[in-house]
């Protein structure tokens, strides 16, 4: 379950107005996301979609875990136009928020539910899609439920997941850490709350995929 702290983080973000979709030079979706960070990892799904389109006879069931206010659909829905996209997050706040975004779109669901304690939906996705930092908020064990979960309801799917990574140029001063206090940087005085996000290398990505499959 979700710790208090870390809601209580969103939600400040949420009120504050720097969680809105706006281009600039500050809040969460500033000039650096949008037109680098997004397209980054654009470039890294798009081969993915490519072959999922090829090999599909319908439309690419999404599952993004996590998902705000639906930022995953907002980055994929440049690479097709042939998208199922279901959203969940465990914040209830931001599902509001997205069901009032994409009212309008039929190919678009939502609903608030907690991957901490495994796949909460347990239906089969073709793509199952996490993004800037989603997964650092659980812990190994947590992370080898989840994709044990996944693997148990797909034989044939994309599982994308996204870390923080230990060695990022911004935290060079949590290099060699775990764990970091995090707090949102772009809100007024920094914001009030902090809580752990989890910092990955590659080995720990190998260690726990080489767990998951001895179980």
């Amino acid at each position: 379950m979700i710790e208090p702290g870390v809601k209580r983080a969103y939600d400040e973000a949420m009120s504050s107005g720097y969680y809105k979709r706006r281009r600039g030079l500050i809040g969460k979706y500033d000039n650096v996301r949008t037109f680098w960070e997004d397209e980054i990892i654009r470039i890294s799904v798009r081969p993915y979609i490519k072959k999922l389109e090829e090999e599909g006879e319908g439309r690419i069931k999404v599952l993004d875990m996590g998902c705000g206010y639906g930022d995953g659909y907002e980055i994929l829905a440049k690479l097709s136009d042939n998208l199922e996209y279901k959203g969940f997050d465990i914040n209830e706040n931001f599902i509001k928020e997205a069901k009032r975004l994409y009212k309008d779109k039929k190919n678009i669901s939502f609903e608030v539910a907690d991957f901490s304690a495994g796949h909460p939906l347990k239906d089969d996705y073709d793509l199952y899609f996490t993004s800037y930092g989603t997964l650092s908020h659980n812990d190994d064990e947590q992370n080898i439920l989840l994709l044990g979960d996944i693997a148990d309801c797909s034989d044939n799917c994309v599982v994308l997941c996204d870390w923080l990574g230990a060695y990022s140029y911004e935290w060079q001063s949590l290099w060699g850490e775990e764990w970091m206090d995090y707090r949102i940087s772009y809100l007024p005085e920094s914001g009030n709350e902090t809580f752990p996000l989890r910092l990955m290398t590659r080995e720990n990505i190998l260690k726990m995929v080489s767990s998951l499959e001895d179980t």
